[in-house]
């Protein structure tokens, strides 16, 4: 159990994850030049952080030049109009690499 303003556990991603990954593509590509031309990521798990609305840290998975690929990726979710803002990108990162926050 994460402390009060801490980060949860990790889980597999859902629906909703997955959309927020196709929804901030562009901007993912615009931050993470060598993700030009990749299809949207596939989101593979998430944690979630609550602070003055809620920060999504979501591992995806992209394709770059029939190679598989992982990303992190810092969206912060507003309180109120719920709206998205892509915050900070780690890339290239492994399957393997923990969610953490960044």
């Amino acid at each position: 159990m994460a402390r009060v303003g801490g980060v949860g556990d990790a889980k597999a991603a859902t629906a909703e994850v997955q959309a927020i990954v196709t929804e901030l593509h562009g901007a993912v590509q615009g931050k993470v030049g060598e993700l030009k031309g990749a299809k949207a990521g596939e989101a593979v798990s998430f944690a979630t952080q609550v602070v003055a609305g809620v920060n999504y840290f979501i591992k995806a998975k992209y394709s770059v030049g029939g190679k598989d690929t992982f990303a992190h990726l810092r969206v912060w979710k507003k309180l109120g109009n719920g709206g998205l803002e892509l915050t900070n990108v780690q890339y290239p990162k492994a399957e393997a690499d923990a969610i953490a926050h960044f």
